[in-house]
């Protein structure tokens, strides 16, 4: 069964994208590893470009986003929003696919469909954000850096016949394992060609005459003309189970049962749709309609296959019925001529002649094979279409039991409370914690609000704390000058712990405080601030040896229940109920559902409070 697309697939569907181009962006949805990005187009309205990390990437119609956007995605929608959708192209018949937007800057969103996958966002060849960070030898994918390509293989749109001849008589290896990894083709299509070329695939391809290598570049040309304009997109199904998805009829799927679509997207769609789910980690909403669409499409393939059944014994009992009129019909096709006004055409290279039953209706006649053969040939037609009915009765009995699970499921679900957010403060805007000592502490959240906390908050009689790393939020700790040591030191390790060092799951590090009048956005002469940094001149007062822990915990603040994320020293002695947190292997979403369900907030709530990047539970005391 196919498990993630081809690089044809992948040229297909970017010829179909095309359509798109001129359109604007519009929306960006990410959920777990699959992202949607919707674009407007004035031609054919909104559409999602629809991909799943590694695996697929289609045009689709619009889904209803599943809860919040998630961090790339906001991350797009920041950059992106409004912007025009100019171009798109798959790099060197790779499986990565670059889409071009344009506003005053031009950016690039990248998708790499290969290993775990990726999607990045590039901007003048340097890299904005990345869904996931990636390192090789070769290259690595983390923010600041230039987007480098991954190392090329070879493409053989680009290559002349000589140059095609020359690298298969240099291999060493068969015909089959060459074509897939000398050319970058791929198994499935490397036994295509040999198919098409009538080559065994196993043998040696540096043995292989000028004129049978000839023979393989000019069917690998017919192939690259196919997926590019005379596609016939289908779903191939083995076994009574979706099998394969195909811009393009294969030699290979001849003998197996296939469907029909109007374009590749649909058919990646409708195959990746049938694919096992858990309906447990599918929002029930949308599981609930994918199944829909599935049983009206299964029950239309139900009325197509009944029709096709009544027109294939309608032709042979008519051919039954008239034996005589047939086998005379047959002599004189066989001689090369007839006046018969039924007959609509003739091929005598297939031996066959178009007819017309009396109602209009057409049907092939093989005049070769006795009257009686092709009644049959047409009973035994009919038959093969109950059996599809049988089976697609059984696909649907299926696919309703399954929505009727997400239908319970929700049900449940609906029973349960609800959770409700806490109640909302100015500081909630920020990152935030109430140290030991009751002094409120807030931190930024990216560089605009490191510049708003700092120009509108930090006040006299307060104190301004940062990590000594790059990448840490500005910490104001509130009325900080009547604080100890201890709350100084709860504000650098919370510096600390919101910083990139989280991300970078290093063991530890260190942070200082100093008075707001060593705080200025002043730079010295030459030298330029970027958005969020500012210049911190004269003593810092250190704390060295920080470890990157942090606790979440129910506290109350002004009579009203809050949970908090903050220092273990701050968070233990306010809260009956609180997680000791550290870097970890862990999606923080994954962290935050887990949480909110402990602390009964909504999870999106969690998520704001939790610190950038991966996460381990060390420690609960619930």
């Amino acid at each position: 069964m196919k498990k993630a697309m081809s690089s044809f697939d992948l040229m297909a569907v970017a010829q179909e994208l095309q359509v798109m181009i001129g359109g604007r962006f519009d929306k960006a949805f990410q959920t777990k590893d699959e992202l949607s990005i919707r674009v407007g187009s004035k031609e054919i309205g909104k559409k999602d470009i629809f991909s799943k990390a590694g695996k697929w990437l289609f045009l689709r119609d619009p889904r209803k986003g599943k809860g919040q956007p998630g961090t790339f995605a906001m991350v797009l929608r920041k950059h992106l929003s409004n912007a025009r959708f100019t171009k798109v192209e798959q790099h060197d018949f790779d499986r990565v696919l670059v889409l071009d937007f344009e506003k005053k800057e031009r950016f690039q969103l990248i998708f790499e469909l290969f290993s775990r996958g990726n999607a990045v966002l590039v901007k003048e060849g340097k890299i904005v954000n990345p869904l996931r960070r990636e390192s090789w030898s070769s290259r690595e994918i983390k923010i600041g850096e230039d987007y480098k390509f991954p190392p090329s293989h070879q493409n053989p749109q680009s290559l002349s016949q000589s140059e095609f001849e020359s690298i298969i008589k240099e291999s060493e290896k068969d015909l089959v394992r060459t074509l897939a990894l000398d050319f970058n083709l791929g198994g499935q299509y490397s036994e295509e060609l040999c198919l098409r070329s009538g080559i065994d695939k196993k043998s040696r391809a540096g043995e292989l005459s000028s004129e049978l290598i000839g023979k393989i570049y000019g069917e690998l040309q017919n192939i690259f003309q196919d997926v590019l304009t005379k596609k016939s997109p289908n779903v191939v199904i083995e076994d009574e189970q979706v099998f394969d998805a195909a811009p393009i009829s294969l030699r290979q799927h001849e003998s197996l049962e296939s469907r029909a679509f109007e374009s590749v997207s649909e058919a990646l769609e409708f195959f990746v749709s049938s694919l096992e789910v858990d309906v447990e980690e599918v929002e029930e909403e949308d599981e609930t309609a994918r199944f829909e669409r599935r049983i009206k499409q299964q029950v239309e393939a139900m009325d197509k296959s009944l029709e096709k059944e009544k027109l294939y014994r309608e032709i042979a009992d008519y051919l039954h019925a008239n034996p005589s009129h047939f086998e005379k019909l047959l002599e004189e096709l066989k001689s090369g001529s007839t006046e018969d006004a039924n007959v609509k055409s003739i091929n005598h290279e297939k031996s066959i002649a178009r007819m017309a039953l009396p109602d209009g209706k057409e049907f092939e006649l093989n005049y070769r094979n006795t009257v009686y053969d092709n009644a049959n040939h047409f009973y035994e037609k009919a038959k093969k279409e109950k059996s599809k009915r049988d089976r697609l009765k059984v696909e649907i009995a299926k696919s309703q039991q399954a929505m009727e699970k997400v239908a319970k499921q929700r049900e449940r679900r609906e029973k349960l409370p609800k959770m409700e957010p806490t109640k909302h403060f100015w500081f909630d805007t920020y990152r935030w914690f109430v140290s030991s000592e009751g002094h409120l502490v807030i931190a930024g959240r990216d560089a605009r609000s490191n510049d708003r906390i700092v120009k509108r908050h930090l006040k006299d009689g307060d104190r301004y704390a940062h990590a000594d790393i790059k990448g840490a939020p500005s910490v104001v700790i509130k009325e900080g000058s009547k604080a100890t040591d201890v709350t100084l030191r709860e504000a650098c390790e919370f510096a600390l712990s919101f910083s990139k060092a989280w991300s970078s799951r290093v063991g530890g590090g260190s942070a200082y405080w100093v008075k707001p009048e060593q705080v200025s956005k002043h730079p010295e002469s030459g030298e330029f601030l970027p958005r969020g940094a500012f210049v911190v001149r004269g003593k810092r007062n250190h704390f060295r040896g920080l470890e990157l822990q942090v606790a979440v915990g129910e506290i109350e603040y002004e009579g009203s229940r809050k949970v908090m994320c903050g220092p273990i020293s701050a968070v233990e002695p306010q809260s009956k109920r609180f997680a000791v947190l550290r870097p970890g292997e862990t999606k923080k979403e994954e962290i935050a559902k887990e949480l909110s369900r402990v602390f009964q907030v909504p999870v999106d709530e969690m998520s704001r409070i939790l610190p950038p990047g991966g996460i381990e539970i060390v420690q609960k005391r619930i």
